[in-house]
């Protein structure tokens, strides 16, 4: 039996990228968001498992360029400054311990 994931057949239709330029979205709304960039390894892995897990309805893909990130992200939302960071339930988490 396959994966619920993997059943579907409509392709999910990404963001655009964020840049220096971008405006910050919304923080602690009620949205899950996973802020990502579409380049990096590490933020592929979970971009992946959630896609895997057939979650692309309930985590907002929020991607950023790396080499030109909006100051905000690390002002206000992951200091480390780093992705992936998921944004949840008022709390925001990335792969640092």
């Amino acid at each position: 039996m396959a994966s619920p994931a993997l059943d579907k057949s409509v392709p999910e239709i990404l963001p655009p990228s964020l840049d220096a330029t971008a405006e910050q979205p919304p923080l602690f709304d009620g949205i899950t968001k996973l802020y990502t960039c579409y380049t990096c390894p590490f933020a592929q892995r979970v971009w992946i498992a959630r896609n895997f897990k057939g979650l692309q309805d309930e985590i907002k893909l929020v991607p950023l360029i790396l080499q030109n990130r909006p100051a905000w992200y690390s002002e206000k939302v992951y200091p480390p400054n780093k992705v992936p960071s998921l944004e949840h339930k008022g709390k925001i988490t990335g792969g640092e311990s």
